[in-house]
């Protein structure tokens, strides 16, 4: 694992891409501290579905709040390089979230609020987005069984996904990949496994690229 290039990795997908799984196994597999997303405690996300225009806002404001805590507790310079951190979010995904949830004011307000709170949190070292075609998002949600989620449409998803691509694709301050995964088992499928390991022992520019298993 010395060869290994990164000391905070970050997992992204879309909702039901099966980025927590992964994230879990990959710390695992690298002996990392595992950061993981507190979505259950965010009291406005079951009701977002319900009714997104009322409540978009708020549950941006609490995701990124708690975000922010998670990092300060965990990421903050002299504790980041205490071992490796995987997490399965980038701090940057309350600005991908609100871009699409949020009325161009809030937006605004949200991305001010963003670069005041986040100005001396590290960002990730590298970026790994797990993509997956809205059908099988769909059937990882159903399997799943949260109630609130069961009510999210194809449309929803196609925009998240279309989302992050565009904020992704101009990112060139950090190496991304998006991984297009297809219906690939990205936990059981060693060879699978391997090939996104692998990338990790390797220093990689920073920008966009895409890769397909």
């Amino acid at each position: 694992m010395d060869q290994i290039q990164y000391s905070y990795i970050a997992i992204e997908g879309n909702i039901g891409a099966g980025k927590t799984s992964f994230s879990r196994k990959l710390a695992n597999w690298m002996s990392a501290r595992l950061i993981l997303e507190s979505f259950e405690d965010n009291p406005f996300l079951p009701i977002f579905y319900e009714n997104p225009g009322r409540f978009a806002f708020p549950v941006e404001l609490h995701f990124l709040v708690e975000r922010h805590r998670q990092m300060m507790e965990e990421a903050v310079p002299g504790n980041l390089f205490a071992s490796r951190i995987v997490s399965d979010y980038c701090p940057q995904k309350s600005l991908v979230f609100a871009a699409k949830t949020l009325h161009p004011n809030e937006y605004r307000l949200m991305h001010s609020i963003y670069e005041a709170m986040y100005k001396a949190i590290p960002a990730p070292d590298i970026i790994m987005y797990i993509n997956r075609a809205v059908p099988t998002l769909q059937n990882n949600i159903s399997s799943r069984g949260r109630s609130y989620e069961q009510q999210i449409e194809d449309d929803y998803l196609q925009s998240i996904q279309d989302s992050y691509y565009r904020y992704f694709l101009q990112e060139s301050k950090i190496p991304i990949f998006w991984i297009e995964a297809g219906d690939r088992d990205i936990l059981n499928d060693p060879e699978v496994f391997k090939k996104l390991t692998e990338i990790f022992y390797s220093k990689h520019e920073a920008g966009f690229r895409q890769l397909e298993l």
